[in-house]
């Protein structure tokens, strides 16, 4: 649209219908908010009593920090392994598909409980 045309008012009915989508969300919104008020209380109450307990309990913040990093170096140890067991340069003793599928689902199996067990 050119300055003149809006100028002539020539885009009023162009924004009527954002417009009004617009109004009627909001509205829906505000409705829902207020059907749902006594569940808003209920997660304000829930993240007050997380936040004491946070308050209480410091290491509940640091303890992540710790965690995921041995969680990385777990899941780049089990893709590297996993490439050494099934690579055809790697695989000196030229196992069979069978061996090789059961030796990557043992590896991968091993890699995922040390994941379940950081956690």
């Amino acid at each position: 649209l050119r300055y003149s045309d809006v100028e002539q008012g020539a885009d009023s009915m162009f924004w009527l219908g954002p417009a009004v989508i617009c109004l009627v969300i909001t509205l829906l919104v505000f409705i829902f908010v207020l059907f749902n008020f006594s569940a808003i209380r209920r997660a304000i109450a829930i993240v007050e009593e997380m936040c004491k307990v946070i308050g209480s309990i410091p290491i509940l913040l640091v303890w992540p920090i710790f965690s995921m990093p041995i969680q990385f170096c777990l899941i780049c140890f089990g893709c590297v392994g996993i490439l050494f067991v099934v690579y055809p340069e790697t695989n000196q003793d030229h196992y069979s598909a069978e061996q090789m599928a059961i030796m990557s689902l043992m590896f991968g199996g091993g890699i995922i409980w040390c994941l379940q067990f950081i956690e």
